[in-house]
């Protein structure tokens, strides 16, 4: 008798089949109320990583600004050997020993600075929100013929900014490059969807009313030129014109963070248009070369006053552009 109630006794403080499925169903809900809090969490994380990226960056060019005057012209394509301006920010964000074995008078392509930059990480030029940066050596699509671009070397997550600077639009070798930042108004085209490509049209050089404020085909503030830009020459304001801001270099084969052949982005092209629109081809870069990013709604820009600002997928494409022509006399303001 004592064995059998000893027995009845477990019996009662057991779960059923049934109770046991009921927790699990709770668990399970608990799990699938938890994760997207958890994800979100994370992704504020790294959100918060690239922002502080991104001043750093913003900080760095404006030491070098206060040291020279100007701030770093963005390449040396096709003119001068390591002239390229993520480069001439290193010794800015005390990482100028990681250069020191570089030959800036050889391009980056060259012996011996191919055999380095084909293995260095400089994770102030990476956004971690992106699964890429999970392996930041690119070596897959990355386009060398006519240019001296390393075939394997780190994406750039980071790109100036050249406005609404549009090279070698209309056919390669026209001078002066299309631009678009000055006088914006109803009668300066729009870019339209046309199936999955992105075109601009009609193809113009220039635009009504000097749409490019000095001599030069950009009209931004880090041009693919060897000429820099002094902080004296933002008319439009610091705190209203794009410095840097955050692309995909897996979106297109000219990036990464050693090519003299595109170190840069335009804003021609609408946020977050991704190489999708394109055909699924990571290919011309005046389609997808554009500032874009993994964060929900909208990129990441670091300012010509220093300051970093998030701007909206959705942002008013004329104002976007206002934003990214240093000296065409737009009033707008970008905002959170």
């Amino acid at each position: 008798m004592r064995r059998q109630d000893t027995i009845r006794r477990r019996s009662l403080h057991g779960f059923t089949l049934v109770e046991l499925l009921v927790v699990i169903a709770i668990i399970g809900v608990l799990i699938g109320l938890l994760l997207p809090a958890v994800q979100a969490a994370r992704e504020a994380a790294r959100r918060s990583q690239c922002k502080n990226n991104l001043k750093q960056i913003g900080l760095a060019l404006h030491n070098y600004e206060s040291a020279l005057n100007y701030i770093p012209p963005g390449s040396g394509y096709a003119v001068q050997p390591g002239t390229l301006w993520t480069l001439a920010l290193l010794p800015y964000m005390e990482q100028g020993n990681l250069i020191g074995n570089l030959d800036l008078r050889k391009y980056m392509d060259e012996a011996p600075n191919y055999a380095i930059v084909q293995k260095l990480v400089l994770p102030g030029f990476i956004c971690p929100s992106d699964p890429q940066a999970q392996d930041p050596i690119l070596s897959d699509r990355r386009q060398g013929s006519g240019s001296r671009n390393p075939l394997v070397c780190q994406g750039l997550w980071y790109t100036g900014s050249m406005g609404p600077t549009i090279p070698d639009y209309c056919g390669w070798g026209t001078s002066p490059n299309v631009c678009m930042g000055a006088g914006f108004g109803t009668e300066y085209p729009t870019p339209q969807f046309s199936g999955k490509y992105l075109s601009v049209s009609p193809c113009f050089q220039g635009a009504p009313g000097n749409a490019c404020p000095d001599s030069g085909p950009c009209v931004g503030l880090i041009c693919r030129s060897i000429r820099p830009i002094a902080f004296r020459e933002v008319t439009d304001g610091l705190s209203n014109t794009f410095m840097v801001g955050e692309t995909l270099p897996g979106q297109w084969v000219w990036n990464c963070l050693f090519c003299d052949n595109y170190p840069v982005s335009s804003t021609h092209i609408p946020i977050n248009l991704t190489m999708e629109n394109d055909g699924g081809i990571p290919r011309d870069y005046w389609r997808t070369s554009g500032f874009k990013s993994m964060h929900p709604g909208g990129v990441d820009f670091v300012m010509a006053d220093g300051s970093v600002r998030f701007v909206s997928a959705t942002v008013d494409y004329l104002v976007y552009n206002a934003l990214g022509s240093r000296a065409a006399g737009e009033s707008v303001f970008a905002s959170e």
